[in-house]
């Protein structure tokens, strides 16, 4: 009630101004809302979007991160596999070395070992002969 009474209190000039403002002004304040949420609901797309966009970044760094372990790893079984080839295989030369060599270090014995007992006819010629020398003289 006490409302009603400042209103009636008022003069026409100063009802005509609020009448004008409040005509004025609400389809700005309508505006400026609807423009506020319209803003606010773009803003929160964008963002949205700027978000997938990184997320979508971020999926195929991971994805190339994993597949380049994954050849990371098959390069390093690959060379693990070769190295493993190759010591066995240099241990396979040297095994073979070594039996040549012993068995070349045998063969070298045996022919010394005869090499020996024809010598030791022959030295015991030798002292023969020289035996029967000295007895004749």
């Amino acid at each position: 009630m006490a409302n009603l009474v400042a209103w009636n209190s008022l003069g026409l000039r100063a009802k005509l101004l609020i009448a004008f403002l409040l005509v004025g002004l609400t389809p700005f304040v309508i505006n400026a809302y609807l423009a506020m949420t319209a803003s606010s609901e773009a803003l929160e797309q964008q963002a949205f979007a700027q978000l997938e966009g990184l997320r979508e970044v971020k999926k195929n760094q991971l994805n190339k991160y994993i597949k380049d372990r994954r050849n990371d790893a098959i390069v390093l079984s690959s060379t693990v596999e070769t190295i493993w080839h190759e010591a066995f295989n240099k241990l396979e030369a040297v095994q073979g070395l070594q039996r040549t060599q012993l068995e070349q270090y045998f063969e070298d014995r045996l022919k010394l070992m005869d090499d020996v007992k024809q010598n030791l006819r022959y030295t015991g010629g030798l002292s023969q002969f020289g035996s029967r020398l000295h007895h004749r003289s």
